[in-house]
Parts: C-alpha cells; structure tokens; sequence
C-alpha cells in the first residue's frame, strides 16, 4: 500500500517539480538491498552547476516507512573513496552534503503511519501520510537551495561530512 500511494502521490508531484526518475540499471539492479531500499531509483533534475536528485528510501527491513534523501550534484561527478564516479551513477550518500527530510528530524523518525493506524492499515493512510510529505517538497527544495529555507525546520536534517 505503501509503494501504491507514492506512485499515486509523491511522483506526480516530483514530476511537476522538474524530477525525472531514473530507474535503477546495471548493478544497482542486481543489488536487492538497492532494490528494496530505492524501488523508484532516482529522481534528477538540473540545478545550479549540475543535478538536483532526491531518493525516496525505503526501510530495508521492509517496515513501511520512508524518508526523502537530497542533494545537489555536480555535473563533473565526484572523487569517491572508490575513485571517480560519474554524476548519473553518484547516490547520495556518496556525498560530502546532502539533506534528509524525515517526519521529525531532530530523533531521525522516518514517515510511517500514526501507532493507531498500523494494525489496520488503509489505502487512504498511506495516501494521507505521502501527501504529508508531498507538502513538505518546498521545504525540502529550500534546504537545498542557497537561501537557507528549510535550516530550522524540524522535518530537515543536514549532513556535513
């Protein structure tokens, strides 16, 4: 129902942002880890001196909760522990500086439905939850831009390596 509600939700809505999905190929679709945790694969779109990406991730232990990862990435691609790595194979956590956007950021507490509802979970739960997240995407866009929206908001967690 999950998965069902952001293809319904959340990837219009980064479509009509600019965010173009890249599904997942190569290795990364060998990968079931990758697969669980990044259904969608990426979401790019230019920005600044490169792309703009956000990863919809979901929990690995297949509990049904998600958080948005963001981050701008250079065109050139970046120098990763591994060697050089090209802008369209760079995943987020690839980078020295990226953003996070969770329900609560300051305990890292992924989207998930309210304590009440997880027994008995509903289509239109998992619809409400993912337009919660669908209206924080401004937020989210503020994080990574350079006017520093989104610095204080207690849904955005910034990484700095």
């Amino acid at each position: 129902m999950l998965i069902e509600a952001l293809r319904k939700v959340l990837l219009p809505a980064l479509a009509t942002r600019g965010f173009v999905a890249l599904p997942l190929d190569g290795q990364d679709a060998r990968s079931a880890e990758i697969r669980t945790a990044f259904p969608f694969g990426r979401f790019r779109r230019p920005g600044g001196s490169g792309f703009e990406q956000i990863e919809i991730q979901l929990d690995k232990r297949g509990r049904p909760a998600v958080r948005i990862n963001a981050a701008s990435v250079p065109k050139e691609g970046i120098t990763h522990a591994v060697g050089p790595v090209a802008c369209e194979d760079v995943w987020i956590h690839h980078l020295d500086r990226f953003v996070e956007l969770y329900r609560f950021a300051p305990l890292r507490l992924w989207f998930s439905l309210p304590r009440r509802q997880r027994n008995e979970p509903t289509p239109q739960a998992y619809e409400d939850m993912v337009c919660r997240i669908a209206d924080l995407l401004p937020v989210l866009e503020g994080a990574l831009g350079d006017s520093g929206a989104g610095r204080w908001d207690l849904h955005v967690r910034r990484v700095q390596a």
